[in-house]
């Protein structure tokens, strides 16, 4: 209890007068069809450790404005909800990525909803969720109701693209798809970046790409990326008009960029893989990003 003075101060038991504001913009009932919850609970981001004591810090390095939590039950199950609201749509896409990567090999409804036993991720906008279930090892398929019922509620998505789908090809293993917020592959000029693995006539690679919001600021990064290759002393360096690369520790990889889309190649085997792996990642990103 908070006291002022002699008296408890009336605003520790005052809720906010925007509702809509402490949630962030995000607000679900507390029935939705045959599910039923007895009480929805928002944290703000600094809060958010009174439920997932010990992993707070890894949600707040993807931007986390803070947590809504609900206890969901219906006759098909009881799963509790944790939904976290991003600062914006990479940093849900962060979160998704690394904990749900790999999952749709169990269960995948769409490139957005992953599930294994016992639990179910989902994707929208600047919003990341889990549903967890109490009974261990509960299929997830018996909770897609409650999942499509939340989606329905969340703010409208921004008709933006989304840099993975640009890794949507062939010859990637789907659930390879991973994240790097910062610092990806040791590179403190490569940020945001999205990554995948590759295999081109049995010569496997790493592609990774990211987008920027302006020209000037993918060629910075290109300029910085090219610094950094110098300084950790790569060998057999080649520069162009579309790319920079070199070898580092045995393995090729390389830079490009066109437009404000940078690219890139690493863990390539040869000079030759290399280019393969480039000439093909260039070749599919002129097609655009894949639905």
């Amino acid at each position: 209890m908070v006291w002022r003075g002699a008296q408890a101060d009336p605003a520790y038991f005052t809720p906010p007068a925007d509702a809509e504001v402490a949630t962030a913009g995000v607000t679900l009932p507390k029935v939705l069809g045959v599910w039923q919850t007895p009480a929805l609970e928002w944290l703000p981001a600094e809060r958010m450790f009174e439920r997932i004591d010990g992993r707070a810090s890894f949600y707040e390095q993807f931007g986390a404005r803070g947590l809504l939590y609900a206890g969901w039950s219906s006759p098909a199950g009881a799963w509790d909800l944790y939904l976290y609201v991003m600062n914006d749509a990479t940093g849900a896409r962060g979160a998704f990525l690394a904990e749900a990567n790999g999952a749709n090999q169990h269960f995948s409804l769409k490139p957005h909803i992953r599930g294994t036993p016992g639990t179910l991720f989902f994707l929208h906008g600047a919003a990341y969720g889990q549903l967890i279930a109490v009974q261990p090892a509960a299929p997830p398929s018996s909770v897609t109701d409650l999942t499509a019922r939340i989606i329905a509620l969340l703010p409208a998505v921004a008709d933006e693209i989304d840099p993975s789908t640009y890794l949507r090809h062939p010859a990637v293993a789907a659930d390879s798809l991973e994240y790097s917020e910062a610092d990806a592959f040791g590179y403190q000029s490569l940020a945001r970046i999205y990554s995948a693995q590759a295999v081109l006539q049995e010569e496997s690679a790493t592609w990774f790409i990211a987008t920027l919001s302006n020209h000037a600021g993918a060629a910075d990064v290109v300029r910085r990326y090219t610094e950094e290759l110098r300084t950790f002393g790569a060998t057999d360096m080649f520069t162009n008009d579309y790319a920079v690369g070199g070898q580092m520790l045995g393995a090729w990889e390389l830079l490009a960029r066109t437009n404000t889309i940078i690219y890139g190649i690493r863990d390539a085997g040869s000079h030759t893989a290399l280019t393969q792996h480039w000439h093909a990642l260039q070749h599919h990103l002129q097609r655009g990003p894949t639905p």
